[in-house]
């Protein structure tokens, strides 16, 4: 049977818990099942080439974090700062900006 049909999620109420730490219990359950990530990829085909490189990419996604993890260093990418619109280094001047 697949995945879809065999499992199902699922969870028990626990003496006094308010529904809305269930509800909350069930919706990690239902992400980290991965039934909606089977559904949203069976959605459309994929050519074998495509799911190769999906693969591969989340592969290397996968041993950067883990690199990463063992070298202590988890601090992002850094963004480069944009330069304003019309200006531009060269007509800057070093005595305030007087022509």
């Amino acid at each position: 049977m697949s995945k879809l049909g065999a499992t199902g999620v699922y969870v028990t109420r626990r003496e006094g818990e308010p529904i809305e730490i269930m509800i909350k219990r069930f919706k990690k359950k239902y992400a980290k099942s991965g039934i909606a990530q089977e559904l949203k990829d069976k959605m459309f085909y994929d050519k074998p080439s495509q799911q190769k490189r999906k693969k591969r990419l989340e592969t290397q996604k996968r041993l950067k974090r883990e690199k990463q993890k063992l070298e202590g260093t988890n601090f992002k990418k850094k963004k480069k700062k944009k330069k304003r619109k019309g200006v531009s280094d060269e007509y800057e001047s070093s005595d305030g900006g007087n022509w």
